[in-house]
């Protein structure tokens, strides 16, 4: 329970702009990681990694990446404590993609991988993961307007517009916002114009 509680700081702390608290976090939670179930481990690694990221620091993004992948492979979900029944492939992936995400932008690194993480775990979230499917579906869209094809991040934002307006979640907003910080910069391409005004007309409601 103390490395859940960490691990869960360290997330709030990348939300607050915050990483080095958030390393110092995850750091404090993999003490004594031989205690932790291989579910956990992946778990911390790939909120490392989205610390790292946090931090422009591509190696140690991608290697935590890698471990995270290696103990999530060595996991067996049957035995996981009930607080780790979230945390399955779809999950994983999503927390991984949103990682390289974050670091594709600013850096040019692991762009198709995030692109494949975050459809994967579209994918693969089941019926009663609604909110978490629409946040992978908006990192996924402006992942997609930040380094791919304008109209098919348009689609994609389209998609999950559809799925956010029954939703209410603090975190979806904040995403479609930042989603339309980047849609204001490809009014020129009618698909994406289309989709600001929706955005704002959303936001503005929400």
């Amino acid at each position: 329970m103390r490395a859940l509680i960490l691990g869960n700081m360290a997330q709030q702390s990348v939300w607050l702009g915050n990483p080095q608290t958030g390393l110092t976090h995850t750091d404090l939670a993999l003490v004594r990681a031989d205690r932790l179930p291989a579910t956990h481990l992946a778990r911390l690694h790939t909120m490392r990694a989205r610390v790292f990221a946090a931090m422009h620091r591509t190696e140690e993004t991608r290697t935590a990446v890698g471990t995270a992948d290696e103990h999530l492979d060595n996991s067996r979900p049957d035995d996981d404590p009930i607080y780790l029944a979230h945390y399955d492939p779809a999950e994983h992936n999503a927390v991984a993609g949103e990682a390289l995400a974050s670091l594709a932008t600013p850096t040019g690194h692991g762009t198709d991988e995030a692109t494949r993480r975050l459809t994967d775990s579209i994918h693969g979230y089941g019926p009663t993961y609604t909110r978490s499917k629409t946040l992978a579906e908006i990192r996924l869209a402006t992942h997609t307007l930040a380094t791919g094809d304008l109209r098919e991040a348009a689609h994609l934002a389209a998609e999950a517009l559809d799925h956010a307006d029954p939703l209410r979640s603090q975190r979806a907003r904040t995403n479609l916002r930042h989603l339309n910080q980047h849609t204001t910069r490809h009014t020129a391409i009618p698909e994406v114009a289309d989709l600001n005004d929706r955005l704002t007309t959303h936001l503005a409601d929400a």
